[in-house]
């Protein structure tokens, strides 16, 4: 009690730390932060102090714009290079803990009901019971009197569910019971199940024995000898007077009506090396699953580190189509900018905002669990990103085709102005709506909400920072270009990005003042070009445009950079036809939108209801898009669900060598962190034992003994009408 909280903290988050809980660096990660405040802050003091007065904005004159402007500037290199630094800290940071040097595992939640979980009094009082089952079984306060064999690892099950293709149909046929039993053959005969499979008893490892209870397969009384008995309609309906045909087949399978939709079986495993196993799933297990259906049968599987290996394999298949999007839109900036140096920069802090994103999830928001749904972020970074990019880069282009006039400063400012507020709007009220989120009961929405506002807040800094400064290193190190040159009555006009003034007044004059800066007067220029060489030579103006006057009049020069300016395809129908299409035909485009928003509004609201049902995140050709479907609607409501595992043992009873019924809410070794307390009611009667009657009349079963988890500490069922 005496240990300072930050040390209770430090062991919590890192349990390899060294003696007393301590992380070997603990405090870095935050002394790291601190000195990147302090290095921002000499920066800006140093460039204070080094500038001139030329470049003290006038107060009284000055924006936010031009003094932005002129500090980027100023120090675009150092601009770019503290930013990257600190912003390649922040992704290391995400990823691996400072403080005890090692790997920050990312808590991906791959159990597809969390989504649908909210936080109120229900799913709190929910958690508390589930820690205080745990934590009661761990310590051996809900073991009841029976004799324990299976002493080796974690209990772990597998359950394969057989589905009828064309349902409603019945999956009791010769070919099914066939392909089931060769499915569940191959998988407890190859090697590999040997060294996980539920242990009856002995030493585990190279010694362990298999118990014969660790398969429960629905095909086991439709055959003798090897092969289907020949009258599977008579054995079906033999079994549906037994308790075991009401687990392993649905609730219409009755004695009435000896036929099933869908079927299942159970492979239970013991756990002494979990890594070892999920190797062992990933390399044979899951492949020889995915090759299991036929035309005839769909079969599914429900294991919590075969689904999340299912889950690893969709998100890095979803990974590399990212990939590629991203590859579309980096080829599509460099098309737009022709610049690959401006598309790179522009796309690097797109990539950047991701880790950034991640690392302020978890330490700004204090949000540990990372949700599937975040990985959208990426795609709504990338279109927001690149839009952003795209505007300050034709607004800077714009201000530069104006004319050789400004100076760099000049230039940027006053696309900050044009562009700035702009993404700043647009910027902050997209990141407003997903902040919104936070107020969500459900943490899924509410970490997708927060994820996604700051990718959208980070990627802003960049643009308002990094790319101008990336867009002015690279005028500044362009290669001079041939001065260009215009001659009255001439037709052509050479292209120059960089130019050079020879004379311009310092301070307009009279009318001088009000016109163009871009229609320099002939008269100063014929003069600097009349001048002996004796003359002493004034320094050039470097300047940044796309024309240079040597000798013109304002109409002749207006007319000659209109001729000079060549359009791309896309400037053009952008630039020219879109804008008289509008302006000709504002009145129909108008009434158009209106209508189409009415008639989306009035459908939307028409077809808008509550979904009971939780977010479907695969189709319905996945494993994981229909395996929770068959469990839910064909079998009883307390059956489990979920993706993730739980460890424990499953008691035995040695006098009870048949495997008997399993009731519904007690056929896990262990109960799953996502069973409710309150099973959800069924539309059809639940055959399992539970607080709803049961289809038939029957006595309820007395179960047996072989496969009974630990006891759960909740209330009895209450029985069944008579």
């Amino acid at each position: 009690e005496l240990e300072p909280k930050s040390w209770r903290r430090a062991r919590a988050r890192c349990p390899k730390a060294l003696t007393m809980g301590r992380c070997p660096a603990e405090g870095l990660e935050a002394s790291i932060h601190v000195l990147f405040l302090f290095g921002v802050a000499a920066f800006l003091a140093w460039d204070r102090y080094k500038r001139d007065d030329l470049d003290r904005p006038n107060r009284k004159q000055a924006d936010w714009a031009t003094a932005l402007a002129r500090f980027v500037c100023r120090r675009p290199l150092g601009i770019v290079s503290i930013i990257a630094a600190y912003a390649a800290y922040l992704s290391l940071a995400a990823f691996v803990d400072v403080d005890c040097l090692e790997a920050r595992s990312l808590h991906l939640v791959t159990a597809l009901e969390q989504y649908a979980r909210q936080d109120e009094v229900t799913s709190y009082n929910l958690d508390n019971w589930e820690s205080a089952q745990k934590a009661s079984v761990s310590a051996g306060l809900c073991a009841p009197a029976r004799r324990r064999l299976a002493a080796v690892g974690d209990t772990e099950h597998l359950k394969l569910f057989y589905a009828a293709r064309n349902r409603p149909a019945d999956v009791i046929t010769a070919k099914s019971l066939l392909d089931a039993r060769i499915l569940e053959g191959r998988v407890t005969s190859d090697d590999g199940f040997d060294d996980h499979c539920y242990v009856a008893g002995g030493a585990g490892g190279a010694n362990r024995r298999c118990s014969n209870a660790a398969v429960r397969s629905w095909t086991d009384p439709f055959f003798a000898g090897g092969a289907v008995v020949s009258n599977i309609d008579a054995a079906a309906a033999e079994f549906a007077e037994s308790a075991e045909g009401r687990y392993f087949f649905d609730v219409f399978f009755t004695i009435k009506n000896p036929t099933s939709n869908v079927s299942r079986s159970e492979i239970f495993f013991s756990l002494t090396d979990r890594e070892a196993f999920r190797q062992w799933a990933k390399d044979y297990l899951l492949p020889t699953l995915e090759r299991a259906s036929t035309a005839d049968t769909r079969v599914c599987w429900l294991n919590g580190d075969v689904n999340d290996i299912e889950v690893e394999e969709a998100v890095t298949h979803d990974a590399l189509l990212a990939i590629g999007s991203l590859i579309f839109v980096y080829l599509c900036m460099i098309v737009h900018t022709r610049s690959p140096i401006v598309a790179t920069v522009a796309m690097a802090q797109v990539l950047a905002s991701v880790p950034i994103g991640v690392y302020l999830h978890r330490a700004l928001f204090h949000v540990d669990q990372f949700y599937v749904l975040n990985f959208l972020g990426l795609f709504i970074i990338a279109g927001i990103g690149a839009d952003d990019s795209f505007l300050l880069f034709d607004v800077w282009k714009a201000e530069v085709d104006r004319g050789p006039s400004r100076t760099l400063p000049e230039i940027l400012a006053a696309a900050y102005r044009a562009a700035g507020a702009s993404m700043a709007v647009t910027s902050i009220s997209s990141a407003a709506s997903f902040f919104a989120n936070t107020y969500s009961t459900l943490p899924a929405l509410r970490s997708f909400g927060i994820f996604c506002g700051t990718l959208i807040m980070v990627n802003f800094a960049f643009v308002m920072l990094v790319f101008p400064a990336a867009l002015v290193m690279r005028s500044r190190m362009r290669p001079p270009a041939e001065d260009a040159r215009v001659d009255v009555g001439g037709e052509d006009v050479v292209d120059a990005s960089s130019v050079q003034v020879l004379e311009r007044p310092a301070t307009p004059t009279g009318d001088e003042g009000d016109a163009n800066p871009l229609a320099l007067r002939a008269a100063p220029a014929a003069r600097s070009r009349s001048r002996s060489d004796d003359d002493e030579e004034r320094e050039p103006l470097n300047l940044w445009g796309r024309v240079a006057v040597v000798l013109a009049t304002p109409a002749e020069l207006a007319e000659a950079y209109q001729r000079f300016k060549s359009w791309a395809a896309i400037d053009k129908f952008f630039g020219r036809t879109l804008p008289t299409a509008v302006k000709r035909f504002h009145k129909v485009i108008l009434v158009a939108a209106l209508a189409l928003a009415v008639m989306g509004f009035a459908s939307t609201a028409a077809e808008l209801k509550a979904d009971d049902e939780p977010p479907r995140f695969f189709h319905r050709s996945h494993n994981l898009g229909l395996v929770y479907e068959l469990s839910e609607d064909y079998f009883a409501a307390g059956a489990e669900r979920g993706l993730s595992s739980a460890g424990g043992v499953v008691n035995v009873d040695v006098e009870a060598p048949t495997p008997g019924p399993t009731p519904g809410p007690s056929s896990r070794p262990t109960p799953a962190p996502s069973f409710a307390p309150t099973p959800r009611p069924s539309p059809e009667p639940s055959p399992a034992p539970s607080s709803r009657p049961t289809p038939t009349p029957t006595p309820r079963p007395t179960p047996a003994p072989s496969f009974v988890p630990t006891a759960r500490p909740t209330p009895k069922p209450t029985p069944r009408p008579s």
